[in-house]
């Protein structure tokens, strides 16, 4: 069972659920009745009860599921009774305003169905106020005839059977935007009537005319008018029109935009900090902002401390959220629309200003953490590196007798000064962790040398062309390759014992070539295709190291890929990039 109302609330969405066209045209069947009956009959006074609470239910301005307190039904009927006291005078008046509400319903909606629909019933609004309402208040001596009135009495009703055909057929509305009124539009229209009948009694009584010759001078005066205005303010040639001069200070109430751009984009160039651009933005509000005389502010997603207040904190209070940016202004009155599109429009400069700075500053975070991230990946290998010498020689050093042979002296002599040269370059690339595009040339054949006395012991057949011993190279450069790829093969050969790994130094076009091969099984196609400039997911490396490299050897000019991937001949190559010269035209 539902639960009843309480006794000091009326809910208007639980009496009726029809459409509000259907509603409508309850309201004007009703309408007519009280002009055939008289306003001040007994039975039409009724009937304008009727009519009332229909509109309370079509008009768009309370939305249905409002609950109404009671004092203001009370107040409501107070003043229905008032104005049936009135007879037709205050008839007309209604009829004026209810012809301004439908007429705002005629320019709002697009579609040519409901368009049509409200159009017919102002057309009989319009024809029954001027046709049949105003002439029962005017005396009988300006009536030029009578008939027309009774004849419009009884013929417009016939209008609202056209209304019938453009009835929707079930009981949901035919878009949620059809109810909706255009208040510039209802209220011209409702100004223009009001015009209308009252410049044509104006004429009556003056002219000393019939009711109807005046009514068609009001009209054809009225009709050239708004011709006039029409083209006055849309031209079609020539002056700009009366339209763009309107638009043009509405859009300049209060604020410049040349200024405003200008002195937020100047600060926006100025300032990297998204507080301190807030700040002074905010600031200028008092400014541009006239009608503002403070308000603070608040930066969502930084910490609490992030916001500040300017100004004096005095009048209407009005929040505005754009972005992370929360402002809050205070007014000394209430903004009209027109202000509050040009605050909105402020704060939303700014808001997109300061989201734009907190990306940049999050960028230059992440940037930062990459440029950690990529030293310390870079450095891995060097570490590694130097740990595995350093393991060579602590298990040399426990040997006994060792201390005195002399295969261990010269184990030292090599060793302890390569390890502390690439400690020295370790802690230049800590010091200096950006890549640089130039290296110092060492070369090839004494960095050949140390390399085969550190990797042959380890089961790796190095050779070289006499051609390449002879040439300069980037050592680091090499170091990192040569340390990378061989890492990876001595990785593979944990799983397979049998791997053979052989490193050699070639001459290629004047240029010095760096190849590492083994005779393991294939490279995964989806590791291959992005070696070099992606990081690949294997459990047995070719990941960061090779990317590491691939970065620096591009930076130097140099390229690593795969020359062969097969079974049995894997070969990874450090080569120069060759440069192809273009094709003359």
């Amino acid at each position: 069972m539902d639960k009843p109302l309480p006794l000091d609330h009326l809910n208007f969405s639980a009496l009726l659920r029809v459409p509000r066209r259907w509603l409508l045209f309850c309201l004007l069947i009703t309408l007519h009745l009280v002009l055939v009956l008289g306003a001040e009959s007994p039975m039409g006074r009724s009937l304008l009860f009727v009519h009332f609470g229909l509109f309370l239910l079509w008009q768009p301005f309370v939305g249905s599921r409002l609950v109404v307190p009671r004092p203001y039904l009370f107040l409501f009927a107070l003043l229905l009774a008032g104005f049936v006291g009135f007879g037709w005078w205050a008839l007309i008046l209604w009829m004026i305003m209810l012809g301004g509400m439908v007429g705002g319903r005629v320019f709002f909606n697009v579609q040519l169905g409901v368009r049509l629909f409200y159009l017919i019933a102002l057309t009989d609004l319009v024809a029954s106020l001027l046709l049949v309402a105003v002439p029962t208040v005017i005396p009988a001596v300006f009536r030029s005839t009578n008939m027309l009135s009774g004849v419009a009495t009884f013929v417009l009703p016939i209008v609202l059977v056209a209304m019938m055909l453009l009835l929707p057929r079930s009981a949901e509305e035919s878009s949620p935007g059809s109810d909706s009124i255009d208040l510039i539009y209802g209220v011209f229209v409702m100004l223009l009537l009001a015009v209308l009948v009252t410049g044509s009694l104006a004429v009556m009584l003056l002219r000393r005319l019939g009711y109807f010759e005046a009514l068609l001078a009001t009209l054809a005066v009225m009709a050239m008018g708004l011709l006039v205005l029409a083209l006055v303010w849309s031209p079609r040639a020539g002056f700009s029109g009366l339209g763009t001069l309107v638009w043009r200070y509405m859009l300049a109430e209060g604020m410049p935009f040349d200024r405003v751009l200008r002195d937020l984009t100047e600060l926006a160039r100025n300032e990297d900090s998204p507080l301190l651009f807030t700040q002074k933005a905010c600031q200028l509000a008092t400014t541009y902002l006239t009608w503002v005389s403070g308000g603070y502010w608040r930066i969502s997603g930084l910490p609490a401390s992030a916001k500040d207040s300017f100004g004096e904190h005095v009048g209407v209070e009005h929040l505005f959220v754009h972005g992370p940016l929360q402002l809050v202004l205070y007014s000394r009155r209430n903004m009209s629309p027109t202000l509050a599109w040009h605050t909105r429009l402020f704060v939303q400069l700014i808001g997109e200003y300061c989201q734009t700075k907190m990306q940049a500053h999050q960028l230059r975070e992440m940037s930062y953490m990459q440029a950690v991230h990529e030293t310390g990946a870079r450095l891995t290998h060097d570490v590694k590196n130097l740990l595995q010498s350093l393991h060579t020689l602590c298990a040399a050093s426990t040997q006994t007798g060792s201390e005195s042979s002399a295969g261990f002296q010269a184990l030292m002599q090599r060793q302890l000064p390569a390890i502390t040269q690439r400690l020295q370059q370790t802690l230049n690339k800590l010091q200096q962790p950006v890549e640089s595009s130039t290296q110092p040339l060492c070369p090839a054949e004494p960095w050949w040398t140390a390399m085969r006395q550190r990797y042959e012991e380890n089961g790796v057949t190095m050779h070289a062309h006499s051609d390449a011993l002879h040439k300069l190279i980037p050592g680091s450069l090499f170091d990192s390759a040569l340390e990378n790829l061989l890492q990876n093969a001595f990785d593979k050969r944990a799983l397979d014992s049998q791997l053979k790994i052989s490193a050699s130094l070639r001459d290629s076009a004047g240029q010095v070539v760096l190849e590492v091969e083994d005779d393991g099984v294939a490279i995964d196609t989806q590791i291959a295709t992005g070696l070099g400039w992606s990081l690949a997911n294997s459990e047995n490396g070719l990941g960061i190291g090779l990317y590491q490299v691939s970065k620096q050897a591009n930076m130097l000019g140099y390229e690593l890929g795969l020359r062969s991937n097969r079974d049995g001949a894997v070969c990874f190559c450090l080569s120069p990039i060759q440069r192809e010269m273009p094709t003359s035209v």
